[in-house]
């Protein structure tokens, strides 16, 4: 199986199934990233990494008198996600109608690095005087939220500010200017 873990999250999840008998004890390699144990008794992974890890492949070894058997998992530890950045501004301003080309936020860690194990829900909200139109939610996948059919309805010529925001993260701005006013 694959895994993906944030570092700072405690690991959770796992489970082993034997259908050889009962198993003496387990080992793995390579060793874990910083922060998270093996237990050589239920072979389980547990503990809060500490440290970000490209996927790397680590083979569970289950012994016990008859013999053992081994199986993998591909454990990849990515850095929790701070801050939100406009990978896509929205373009087409016509008041009332949704964005020709739909914003795209994109969820970053310290080092501008994409968090793609994020599903963060980013919402728009828009300064006073404009109001949005469309859905103004949008849920990451891997990493990545896209707007679908978001718009402003403002006064033409009006500058509005559309800020972008999730939960826990640092929020990011767009300047948008309607073409034209429409109720």
């Amino acid at each position: 199986s694959a895994e993906t873990k944030t570092v700072g999250i405690t690991s959770s999840g796992y489970s082993i199934t034997s259908t050889g008998g009962a198993i003496a004890s387990y080992s793995i390699t390579p060793t874990l990233p910083a922060g998270l144990s093996f237990s050589t008794a239920t072979g389980l992974i547990s503990g809060t990494p500490t440290e970000t890890r490209t996927a790397t492949t680590h083979t569970i070894t289950a012994t016990n008198a008859t013999g053992s058997a081994s199986a993998s998992i591909i454990l990849t530890v990515t850095s929790a996600p701070t801050k939100l950045i406009l990978s896509r501004a929205s373009i087409g301003t016509t008041a009332g109608v949704a964005f020709s080309t739909q914003p795209q936020i994109t969820i970053q860690d310290t080092n501008s690095e994409t968090v793609t194990a994020s599903s963060a829900v980013v919402t728009a909200t828009i300064s006073t005087g404009g109001t949005l139109v469309g859905t103004k939610t949008a849920t990451a996948v891997s990493g990545v939220a896209t707007f679908n059919n978001l718009g402003i309805r403002g006064y033409g010529g009006t500058s509005y500010t559309i800020t972008y925001s999730a939960t826990g993260l640092s929020s990011v701005t767009q300047s948008v200017t309607p073409s034209a006013y429409i109720r």
